[in-house]
């Protein structure tokens, strides 16, 4: 099992690594700026990373988006990684009143047979990191599957196509459940 995580240069980038490799994933770690689309074919999965600023001032990751569907590779979307799978698919963001920077907040996940969250509990604590926030539109593709306590949309997913976006860190100490996330997508993409 080889993954591709494109970092978006976070400094958790490599706690996510780490958690993949604890499951026994390998991942190759490239930048958002040195990513070539080309080799997108090798890997069974591409992760999306977190990062700062907004999608469209993250190097190639809209390509690698475009490339990673076109060839029918499963995506994990984390944060700055959620909000590019929006962009992408025509949803907006906006900037939320409350920036939530290194704030445990509770989740609810809204669709009980979301594979994601499969075996976890309806509601738990995450790790926050974002000003912005995913508006879906109203005919999109992606089925919101989890929201905060004030409202603001935590997770999406396309099942058929294997999307799947969160707006927190599972790999945040704050996240409960973190690692059991990654596998949980691991298991996804096995399947």
């Amino acid at each position: 099992m080889k993954f591709l995580l494109v970092d978006n240069f976070d400094s958790f980038t490599y706690n996510i690594v780490h958690y993949f490799e604890k499951i026994g994933v390998q991942v190759d770690v490239v930048t958002n700026k040195s990513v070539d689309v080309n080799k997108l074919s090798g890997y069974n999965a591409v992760v999306l990373s977190p990062g700062p600023g907004l999608p469209s001032q993250a190097g190639e990751l809209m390509r690698v988006i475009a490339n990673s569907i076109e060839l029918g590779l499963p995506i994990l979307g984390i944060c700055l990684g959620m909000q590019a799978l929006a962009e992408f698919e025509g949803s907006e963001l906006y900037n939320q009143q409350a920036v939530k920077h290194g704030v445990g907040q509770r989740i609810t996940v809204h669709k009980k047979n979301s594979k994601l969250y499969s075996k976890l509990p309806t509601s738990f604590t995450v790790g926050l990191y974002h000003s912005w926030a995913v508006k879906l539109r109203k005919d999109s593709v992606f089925e919101p599957t989890a929201f905060s306590e004030e409202g603001v949309l935590m997770s999406f997913e396309d099942e058929k196509r294997k999307i799947y976006a969160v707006q927190y860190h599972p790999e945040s100490i704050l996240t409960e459940n973190g690692l059991e996330i990654l596998q949980n997508f691991t298991n996804i993409v096995t399947h």
